[in-house]
């Protein structure tokens, strides 16, 4: 028989975290969106970087260019490091406290209960289900959180950066979104039933 879990509200996991991980937290996210926001900033650049190859401009013209581009290209390589480095150091340490936290927990829970509850469940099985459920956790509240912050932060730099250089052509290109949202839940609902 597979038992039922019910679902925990992501927030919920940080009831008992002391400060110092919600700060982690915090950074790490203000990190994630900051690398999001500039990885769009990259296409402008080297759709810049294709300007150069117009036969009509001088030497000059295209050596200055270069050097401009290629200090932009620097910058925001510079701070996409920062930013990713930052953020995946920060989350990932404070999903492995997190992680410990509610383990130590959960067994010190677990040596408060009787005999009884032992006798009603496989024993031998529950370690490596416990390191499975945890692992998943600080998987979730890491990486995968982490993640989603950062596509969701490109997401937004993409689009800000799209209504600022053509609004008419991004606002056409918006118009789409509803039909490829249905389809990505549609594509969801099969890959979860299977």
């Amino acid at each position: 028989m597979v038992a039922k879990y019910k679902m925990l509200p992501f927030h919920r996991l940080f009831t008992y975290s002391p400060w110092t991980d919600k700060t982690l937290m915090a950074i790490g996210v203000v990190m994630g969106i900051l690398g999001g926001v500039v990885y769009p900033m990259m296409a402008l650049i080297f759709g810049e970087l294709i300007d150069i190859f117009d036969p009509h401009k001088t030497d000059e013209e295209v050596n200055e260019l270069f050097v401009k581009l290629a200090m932009w290209i620097g910058i925001l390589a510079g701070v996409l490091w920062i930013a990713g480095y930052v953020q995946y150091a920060f989350l990932q340490h404070m999903a492995e406290r997190v992680s410990f936290d509610l383990r130590s927990r959960y067994l010190r829970a677990l040596l408060r209960q009787e005999t009884a509850f032992f006798e009603k469940r496989q024993v031998e099985a529950m370690p490596s289900q416990i390191a499975d459920h945890f692992q998943a956790i600080g998987e979730g509240v890491g990486e995968k959180f982490g993640q989603a912050i950062y596509t969701g932060g490109m997401a937004i730099g993409g689009i800000v950066l799209a209504f600022t250089i053509s609004w008419v052509y991004s606002l056409i290109s918006l118009a789409y979104m509803p039909i490829f949202f249905m389809g990505f839940g549609v594509f969801g609902k099969k890959l979860k039933s299977s």
